[in-house]
């Protein structure tokens, strides 16, 4: 049981398993190894998916909830959302992720945007 945290607190640290099964709080920081940037730029729609390859059972317990919600693509934001983390931990963990190669990075939908079809769309609202 965790103790009150008071308003604006932030969300709760993350739970992982422990040896004995039972959960115990991690602090954020902990699960960086103290590190505050990651070593890729990152943005918040980037979509990271789990590799192929990647066997979850062999990676330590901090990144087994990142990898589950990553089993489809998710953006950085959702999974801020999902794992109730800060942005600066996820990235980091992200980041660790790709240069592993256990997740990959998705192709932007901004960078597969038809720069032509935006135009259109703009002078259309400019004529009404």
């Amino acid at each position: 049981m965790s103790p009150d945290r008071g308003p604006g607190a932030g969300p709760p640290a993350p739970e992982v398993p422990g040896r004995d099964g039972a959960d115990s709080f991690v602090r954020p920081f902990a699960m960086t190894g103290g590190r505050t940037r990651a070593t890729l730029t990152l943005r918040l729609e980037t979509m990271v998916e789990v590799a192929a390859h990647t066997d979850p059972a062999t990676l330590g317990p901090e990144v087994q909830p990142l990898l589950h919600a990553c089993a489809r693509a998710l953006s950085v934001a959702e999974l801020v959302n999902e794992l109730h983390l800060p942005v600066g931990v996820v990235k980091i963990l992200v980041s660790d992720l790709v240069e592993s190669g256990d997740l990959v990075l998705q192709d932007s939908a901004a960078a597969n945007l038809d720069v032509s079809l935006v135009d259109r769309i703009l002078d259309g609202v400019r004529a009404l």
